[in-house]
């Protein structure tokens, strides 16, 4: 068995102990530096069976259909995210190639940095620093997290645990799910939760259906006392221009979300354009390295809990 694992300085997760644990179940090849796959020579060489692991980073969150149809006997492709959206699930399965995800790991992370960018929106911490930080206490008097509505889109691992956290906070929780339903919060539509809540998160996975169910229309209804605020994963689901627009003409009382180009000075109003680091803490990346490295060493051994197709 050969062992593929690609990642990137930055975004690598393992130790030498993982890497110890790694070569007990075959040989590992490790490479950390972003490059074309057609480049990584050892990948197309041999007949032995082989699993690749790879860090979405290294790819540009995109593995090309040919590397699946190209890669001698490999049995396995192992994420290190729970998105599996950057690979073609349907033609893995095609060729009999087994894709897992990590899932769970960043939800902590998650939902803290949540809460932080709706802590900054609340008390218009964006709208001050456009505004040279001056004291016009009337303009920029905040609101309090205690007693308001978080409506949450979805309520998968990240949804509950946002729902969990809000709650300590003091906050009301609505929310719609395709799915899941919990008996502690309570369960409304996606309209409701658009024009009535005080916060709004979709937490949702991004996918065809998901990117159908907010529409620009529905958006412009929000409750003008609103904040908005999503991360990169739920990022294709609404319409963000929509509502920079309606954050910089005043009629929504906030917008946050994650960007990967430096923008948090560039827009005027209280909106917060903070940087992709949402999954980024020590006990996060300890977290994905266990996770991560459970799913490849058990890809080694014919199972695959972690399977997404």
């Amino acid at each position: 068995m050969k062992i593929f694992i690609l990642t990137t300085p930055s975004t690598n997760v393992f130790d030498s102990d993982h890497l110890k644990a790694f070569k007990k179940i075959g040989s590992v090849v490790f490479i950390d530096k972003p490059q074309p796959f057609q480049n990584i020579k050892e990948l197309f060489q041999g007949d032995e069976e082989r699993i690749v692991a790879i860090d979405p980073d290294f790819c540009g969150w995109k593995v090309p259909d040919n590397i699946l149809e190209t890669i001698p006997n490999l049995k396995a492709v192992c994420l290190q995210t729970a998105s599996f959206s950057w690979i073609n699930t349907p033609l893995a399965t095609k060729y009999n190639i087994i894709v897992t995800n990590s899932k769970g790991w960043p939800t902590q992370s998650v939902v803290e940095w949540i809460i932080m960018t709706s802590l900054l929106l609340a008390r218009k911490i964006p709208l001050m620093s456009h505004e040279g930080w001056s004291k016009d206490f009337s303009r920029y008097m905040g609101t309090e997290l205690l007693g308001k509505t978080a409506g949450i889109l979805g309520l998968g691992k990240i949804g509950t645990r946002l729902a969990e956290t809000c709650t300590q906070l003091g906050m009301q929780i609505v929310y719609w799910s395709k799915h899941s339903r919990d008996t502690r919060f309570t369960y409304t539509s996606i309209e409701k939760i658009i024009t009535q809540s005080d916060f709004i998160f979709p937490v949702w996975a991004n996918n065809k259906e998901t990117k159908t169910l907010i529409s620009k229309t529905l958006l412009k209804k929000m409750n003008p006392k609103g904040i908005f605020v999503d991360i990169f994963a739920a990022q294709d689901t609404h319409d963000r221009e929509t509502l920079i627009q309606m954050a910089e003409a005043n009629k929504i009382q906030g917008y946050g979300f994650e960007s990967e180009d430096n923008e948090f000075m560039k827009h005027k109003g209280n909106i917060a354009a903070i940087p992709e680091s949402a999954w980024c803490t020590r006990e996060s990346k300890q977290r994905n390295a266990k996770i991560w490295s459970d799913s490849i060493i058990l890809a080694a051994q014919g199972k695959f809990p972690a399977r997404v197709n």
